[in-house]
């Protein structure tokens, strides 16, 4: 029986140390080159975020329709400004002027295309009521006839990470 113990013994301690050092190579292994996650970017390239949104500067000219459109089929609108603060990152930051944004008159009252109608105690507004739709002035929104053609500045909520195809 002592041999049978002295076997027993044996193997057990080989199968411990087998065990060991795979465990070892494992973390070795793992440690020299880590498991590669797919990179996520909040938003499409080309487009800048900011606060859970992504923008997108157009290069062209166009008119408010033809804006609209582009952005819509990017899955996005003419920006809506939420926030003063908003505001200021798309004037100083990213150092836009004279864009066409989500913002047009319906029954005399300036909305924008999330439903919202215009606050004009949150930013500075320089409109006249023979003008229908709107875009960013130098430090201000305005409002121009919607066929002038003008840059203009598409936001969308940043990617979820269930939206993007890997």
């Amino acid at each position: 029986m002592s041999n049978h113990c002295a076997y027993l013994w044996f193997w057990r301690r080989i199968a411990g140390i087998i065990i060991a050092v795979a465990v070892i190579l494992l973390l070795l292994w793992y440690s020299l080159s880590p498991p590669r996650l797919p990179h996520i970017e909040p938003c499409p390239d080309d487009w800048l975020y900011y606060r859970k949104k992504c923008y997108y500067l157009s290069e062209d000219q166009a008119d408010w329709t033809f804006s609209q459109n582009f952005c819509l089929a990017h899955g996005a609108s003419l920006a809506v400004i939420d926030s003063k603060q908003e505001m200021h990152f798309i004037m100083n930051r990213m150092r836009t002027r004279d864009f066409w944004i989500g913002l047009y008159k319906q029954d005399d009252e300036y909305h924008w295309l999330s439903g919202e109608v215009l606050d004009t105690n949150l930013f500075y507004i320089n409109i006249s009521r023979y003008e229908n739709c709107g875009h960013t002035a130098s430090a201000s929104i305005s409002a121009s006839k919607c066929r002038l053609k003008k840059k203009w500045l598409c936001s969308m909520p940043q990617l979820q990470s269930s939206t993007l195809s890997l």
